[in-house]
């Protein structure tokens, strides 16, 4: 049995094809189903039904597979207890963003980072945030820069800052209110992300804080902020964008955004972490780089009219 082969019946079980999983293993696949069948003979169990299609994991297989993700994390954290003991944030880190984040945080806080820690080599993965997670348990990243609380146990969080959320008003005119009461914002016009991220669940939320109709004539659940950006000026229709994707904007569209008052919505940035992840010196000093970028861009973080926003 080897690592190679763990690395296998993972990867087909989450591809639920061959020729996918040799893909993203680098292999072939008639290499990679010799491996996977001797494995088997090596266990004595079928791990995984051929009959089905997509192909399933046995029943005995599930387990099988569990145990493996078990042991590769495992390793991965192995490899990484040497770098942990480096007082500077030097070597590989495999850094994880959410979408929602990536185009707004990232060109800030990257080239601070590479001149901060000149030895450090990141690696970054953007991913929804049921991805990111996952990759964290298996020890494919070492961190994840995500919006938080978590309902997951197990996960450990840096909190970074907090971000409000703002409201985009397409329609011709809206440039005249720069404040919209929460009361006013009715889901029938509001555009959202498409399911998996958790910014949708967030704009749901604030309007389920007071009683709203139903879903309009017109809905679509696109997959980036831009997108929502644009089909709400088409259409003339609202969308929730973050306070840093909004400084982004030209001064034109920056004319069509509002605060939501009384009570402010936010979304809390962090840093996250599997439970026995080792590197926590190396998070502890990205995450003071990170906040040194992106704090003075944001408004008062002591307000006391703010209100975090679940992610589910």
């Amino acid at each position: 049995m080897t690592l190679q082969q763990l690395e296998y019946i993972v990867a087909l079980d989450q591809h639920r094809h061959f020729v996918r999983a040799s893909e993203a293993c680098f292999v072939t696949q008639p290499t990679l189903s010799a491996m996977i069948m001797k494995l088997e003979e090596e266990l004595g169990v079928k791990i995984f039904d051929r009959s089905r299609h997509p192909v399933m994991p046995t029943e005995v297989g599930q387990r099988v597979i569990q145990q493996a993700r078990e042991i590769l994390a495992a390793t991965a954290r192995l490899k990484t207890m040497a770098l942990d003991v480096e007082e500077d944030m030097t070597g590989e880190f495999r850094l994880g963003i959410i979408p929602t984040l990536a185009s707004s945080v990232l060109p800030v806080i990257l080239g601070p980072l590479l001149e901060k820690f000149p030895g450090l080599r990141l690696e970054v993965k953007e991913q929804t945030t049921e991805q990111l997670l996952q990759a964290l348990v298996e020890g494919k990243m070492d961190a994840g820069l995500l919006v938080t609380p978590l309902s997951h146990e197990g996960f450990r969080e840096w909190p970074l800052f907090q971000e409000p959320l703002m409201v985009y008003d397409g329609r011709v005119g809206a440039e005249e209110k720069r404040e919209v009461q929460m009361n006013e914002l009715a889901l029938d016009r509001l555009l959202l992300l498409e399911e998996g991220h958790c910014l949708r669940a967030q704009a749901l939320r604030i309007c389920d804080l007071h009683k709203s109709k139903g879903p309009g004539p017109f809905t679509y659940a696109a997959g980036s902020l831009e997108t929502l950006k644009r089909l709400a000026d088409v259409q003339g229709l609202l969308t929730i964008l973050p306070w840093l994707t909004v400084h982004q904007l030209s001064e034109a569209d920056l004319k069509k955004v509002a605060k939501i008052i009384p009570v402010e919505p936010v979304r809390q940035v962090s840093l996250v972490s599997w439970r026995s992840a080792l590197r926590e010196r190396q998070i502890n000093l990205l995450s003071s780089a990170i906040q040194e970028a992106i704090l003075p861009l944001l408004p008062d973080p002591f307000s006391d009219s703010r209100h975090v926003i679940p992610i589910d």
